[in-house]
């Protein structure tokens, strides 16, 4: 299966992040920036952080600016078996990589969500 690939230079709004634990750090003249490996339930996945305009939706009227990982290499399954290019995380800010790394956080951080609830509805 392909998949398509993020690539950061297309995106006006795309930042790498040097360190997990410092935002703001820059990246030196030699390139070295932090590297994560996560488990993702069966699969794994090494990449680099950065920071991204991320938005629901094709108005763009729910976004925020908001920490991913840039795949640099995972294991074929089950991500060469998923028929989707990426996967956007869900949890509780406690289980995120940091507060950063939190899409739903930092939508009601940016003041665009309605309420601060949200839900999904699983049906047959």
């Amino acid at each position: 299966m392909s998949h398509q690939t993020y690539n950061s230079q297309l995106s006006g709004s795309a930042r790498d992040l040097a360190r997990v634990d410092d935002l703001k750090a820059d990246i030196g003249p030699s390139g070295t920036r932090d590297t994560v490996r996560m488990a993702i339930g069966s699969g794994k996945v090494t990449g680099h952080l950065m920071s991204e305009r991320v938005c629901l939706g094709p108005e763009e009227n729910l976004c925020a600016q908001t920490g991913i990982i840039e795949a640099l290499q995972m294991s074929d399954e089950p991500f060469g078996l998923l028929p989707y290019d990426g996967i956007l995380g869900l949890g509780m800010p406690g289980v995120s990589l940091r507060k950063h790394f939190n899409f739903l956080g930092n939508l009601a951080g940016a003041g665009v969500l309605e309420t601060d609830r949200f839900a999904v509805w699983l049906s047959e």
